[in-house]
């Protein structure tokens, strides 16, 4: 029964996870305020866009490699194995850092010219900023993932509230400019490694001890790292292409796509993070028991409820993206015009929400299985076609189309995995009972005809009818799915 996933790890972890979302919408909102959807909101989130194009990738390869790993080492060989090996990631770490910092350095002026069509000197004085940011949040990232695998889950996010909040009071404190926002950025990240750097040696779960080369340990971190090494930095290549694709639209195109970027990352953050989070300790250590069969009935479940939450939040988001980002964004700076351009991006971001969270928690089971292959080659072809259909909607549709472009490719990256999985043999792919696939489709199909109806007819005009209209469509929603999934709600309430 889908409804025995939320347990109270699973409910404590969305729930810390929902307000680390908040705490990070509202970093939005106030850079909102002061910036709105200007070139000084353009040069940031461009700037910005460097480092944490390294840190998804690092944290991707830390997650999908180190935490099922470190699990499986704990479990066979006990903790004294498993902390050498993690020192020894940790040295592989600070060799990443010092070469991609160096990179970064040696080709500053290139990058300049590919984001910005210029080297100034206050460019180059950006850039120089990235780097000590980029070397915190990989860091960060690291110390997260060693605690999600002593199944700490609540410290990582609870580290990323307050450097949301120090970033927040910064800007609010000091002079708008775009150096300020660097800065801020660069001192609450550094306040957040502190604090996980901290939090984990005091709990002795990582122990400096005299070092020695855990040789298989490492070998099986990069065999499985350096092809999520390839996907990675093929399906978050979208962060950097579409910053120069977006580079001769009018002023404020690149910070409508990051506004509305986040919003539609809410849920896929608060949901599928925190479900996938768990899921994958869970299935690392089913798996590494042998039991394929609770493994997969438990994949299934975290698809299933995800799917079921999700997609009334994607017909809302779809249909009322004018309103939804008016109430969140437009106040101070952020005026009429850059709701409008902010609202078209998120419609085109907002089918994507689904695809992306889906593939967030289908992903877990093929790393918990220690196969990076089959996630890395879907990254690979979601990239390639995402760039191309930016190519070709960037002409046509502008900003909206690079917004479009990322919703199609993750959609059909889920599909790429969902199909491998179900047709795959072996005894880590069990047999998959097809039938109780139907009921979301059915679901959706309903629910696709109530959008078209509504965004046909429905007139948003006010905050009252907006959120009448929306009661309405979640009341209909749920009468829909107790419908088709009386029986299993039947069986869960006789128990």
């Amino acid at each position: 029964m889908i409804l025995k996933l939320l347990k109270s790890t699973t409910i404590i972890v969305v729930l810390v996870t929902l307000f680390s979302k908040i705490s990070g919408f509202i970093r939005e909102q106030v850079l909102a305020v002061f910036f709105g959807a200007s070139n000084e909101a353009d040069t940031f989130v461009t700037i910005l866009s460097i480092p944490q194009y390294v840190t998804n990738i690092i944290g991707g390869i830390f997650l999908a490699c180190l935490v099922p790993l470190y699990i499986n080492i704990k479990e066979k060989q006990g903790f004294k194995v498993a902390n050498q090996f993690t020192l020894n990631v940790l040295i592989l770490t600070l060799g990443f850092i010092l070469f991609i910092n160096l990179v970064l350095f040696l080709g500053m002026e290139q990058i300049s010219f590919v984001f910005f069509d210029d080297y100034s000197e206050t460019i180059k004085l950006y850039l120089l900023t990235a780097i000590p940011i980029q070397s915190v949040m990989i860091l960060s990232v690291m110390f997260q993932a060693i605690l999600n695998a002593n199944k700490n889950f609540n410290i990582p996010i609870l580290s990323t509230i307050a450097m949301n909040m120090i970033f927040i009071i910064i800007i609010a404190s000091f002079s708008s400019s775009v150096l300020t926002l660097l800065w801020s950025s660069l001192t609450s990240s550094t306040i957040q490694f502190a604090f996980l750097l901290i939090y984990t040696f005091r709990k002795k779960l990582l122990v400096i001890e005299k070092f020695s080369f855990y040789k298989d340990g490492v070998k099986e971190f990069l065999i499985m790292g350096l092809p999520m090494l390839i996907g990675s930095l093929a399906i978050q290549s979208y962060i950097v292409y579409d910053k120069v694709l977006a580079r001769g639209l009018p002023e404020g195109s690149i910070a409508a796509l990051n506004y509305s970027f986040k919003i539609a990352q809410l849920p896929v953050g608060i949901i599928a993070m925190g479900v996938s989070t768990v899921l994958l300790t869970s299935l690392s250590s089913l798996i590494s028991k042998g039991e394929y069969k609770n493994a997969n009935k438990k994949l299934f479940e975290a698809l299933e409820i995800s799917y079921l939450i999700l997609l009334p939040i994607v017909m809302i988001i779809y249909l009322f993206s004018t309103n939804i980002t008016s109430l969140l964004f437009e106040r101070g700076a952020f005026d009429s015009k850059a709701t409008i351009i902010t609202a078209e991006a998120l419609r085109g971001y907002s089918l994507g929400i689904i695809g992306l969270s889906l593939t967030m928690i289908m992903s877990r089971v093929f790393y918990a299985n220690k196969n990076a292959l089959i996630p890395v080659i879907g990254n690979v072809v979601a990239a390639v076609l995402n760039f191309l259909l930016a190519l070709i909607l960037v002409k046509e549709f502008l900003h909206t189309g690079l917004a479009w472009a990322n919703s199609i490719s993750t959609i059909l990256n889920f599909v790429f995995l969902l199909v491998i999985y179900l047709t795959t043999k072996g005894k880590a792919f069990m047999t998959i009972n097809y039938k109780p696939l139907l009921r979301p489709f059915m679901l959706t199909f309903i629910t696709v005809t109530i959008i078209q109806i509504g965004d046909r007819f429905i007139v948003n005009e006010g905050f009252i009818q907006f959120m009448v209209t929306v009661v309405i469509l979640v009341v209909l929603y749920l009468i829909l799915t107790t419908i088709i999934y009386k029986d299993q709600i039947r069986s869960y309430l006789n128990k």
